[in-house]
């Protein structure tokens, strides 16, 4: 009775802890039955006792582990896979090492998982990886690439060679260092996505940088066009006294077309918005765009920089891309966006001649060079599910629109709690 008490006991231990880690790595979703699908994956996969020559135990672990993780965790395929098959390259090597070359009890044997899996569990917290990440397919894919050798190399260790006690000395040691390698691999993956996502982070804040500096830039033009416009105006207005009646007209409106008046315009209280429309909107300006905004955002949204950006740019770059595939009289861009009753909208629409193709539920780009481009999309979804918010697609009409919403008592409450 105590054994099978003890045995359930550790069992769950290891379990949860290693559920813990796979939390740091992958967001779990909702609901207490992916909880729970989560958890029997990791306890299976944690305690799960993998002998030499034994594929009874190891092909049904790996795949119950990667079934477990695609029905409860959030992310795209490659991302949850990716993940996936660095823990399973990681936690394989170790029960394999503890279970073919120690001799120990199951007590001991038991003590030793949950040790694994705690320490794991503090190395992917330190790491400070964010669950709601998310790069590009062309950068899981190369993860995936370099996963399949750790992965791969335990997988041919374990079902290949000959049963322990039948090895010989340098046979066992031959298992025991690949078996390590391919443990201590895990570390260098997770690293090397966690320099990644830094990375990300630093382009999402390069680009931002960017736009503030051109917008800088044009409010310093324009207070240059004003002051000399204000130093002129002795002139243009003698200009304007000799003129004819019939060309009076055009002198003014020439005059209410320079740069002085027509500079960066101030949309909302929101610095990036004001930045990101104004830079945008002069793109526009340049490729015959007309661009119609209706922005009531009185204050600064409580939300990172980057990400306001983020939403803002990739949506607008998407339309302005949409229309340089229209004829000229056709380009046109609505952006319509307010924070009230505890919500921050926006909805970017313009026209399209046919729907836009799909893959993945991911709409693709009709750039050629697609491993570079195409991910505007997906990147507003990260960032609209890591806010709690939602994100809708229509496309009827002969109209692409784009809505998206992100709650700003949430955001407020968080940043309060913080």
């Amino acid at each position: 009775m105590w054994k099978v008490f003890f045995g359930c006991f550790f069992l769950a231990v290891s379990g949860v802890a290693l559920e813990l880690a796979v939390k740091n790595l992958l967001e779990c979703k909702k609901g207490w039955w992916n909880q729970g699908i989560l958890l029997l994956g990791c306890a299976v996969q944690i305690n799960m006792v993998i002998f030499f020559r034994d594929w009874i135990n190891l092909i049904p672990t790996f795949l119950c582990f990667l079934l477990c993780l695609l029905c409860a965790c959030r992310g795209s395929f490659l991302k949850k896979v990716t993940i996936g098959l660095m823990i399973m390259s990681g936690v394989f090597a170790f029960n394999a090492v503890i279970d073919n070359f120690f001799q120990l009890d199951r007590y001991c044997t038991a003590m030793l998982r949950i040790l694994f899996a705690v320490i794991f569990y503090l190395a992917t917290k330190r790491l400070r990886m964010t669950r709601e990440y998310e790069l590009s397919p062309a950068l899981w894919r190369l993860m995936l690439l370099l996963t399949c050798t750790p992965i791969g190399v335990v997988i041919t260790v374990a079902l290949l060679n000959r049963q322990s006690y039948r090895m010989d000395f340098m046979e066992n040691l031959q298992a025991l260092i690949l078996m390590i390698l391919s443990g201590l691999s895990l570390v260098g993956l997770l690293w090397a996505v966690t320099v990644l996502i830094r990375q990300q982070k630093m382009e999402q804040e390069r680009m931002l940088d960017q736009i503030n500096q051109k917008y800088y830039e044009s409010l310093e033009q324009q207070n240059f066009e004003v002051r000399r416009l204000k130093h002129d105006m002795a002139n243009h207005l003698q200009a304007l006294a000799v003129l004819p009646e019939e060309e009076k007209q055009t002198y003014i409106q020439s005059l209410l077309e320079s740069a002085a008046l027509t500079g960066p315009r101030k949309y909302c209280g929101e610095p990036v918005v004001n930045a990101v429309l104004s830079v945008k909107q002069s793109l526009m300006e340049q490729k015959k765009i007309r661009f119609c905004p209706t922005v009531d955002i009185p204050a600064e949204l409580p939300f990172e920089k980057a990400d306001i950006c983020a939403l803002f740019g990739n949506a607008l770059d998407n339309a302005m891309e949409a229309c340089d595939r229209l004829a000229a009289e056709e380009h046109k861009i609505s952006l319509e966006t307010h924070m009230r009753k505890g919500l921050f909208v926006l909805k970017v629409s313009n026209p399209i001649r046919e729907v836009p193709r799909q893959e993945g539920g991911r709409f693709l780009t009709e750039k050629q060079d697609r491993s570079r481009h195409g991910f505007g999309i997906l990147s507003m979804q990260e960032i609209v599910r890591r806010h709690g918010g939602g994100i809708q697609i229509q496309t009827s009409g002969g109209v692409f629109a784009l809505l998206l919403y992100l709650p700003l008592e949430d955001q407020v409450n968080k940043e309060g709690e913080e």
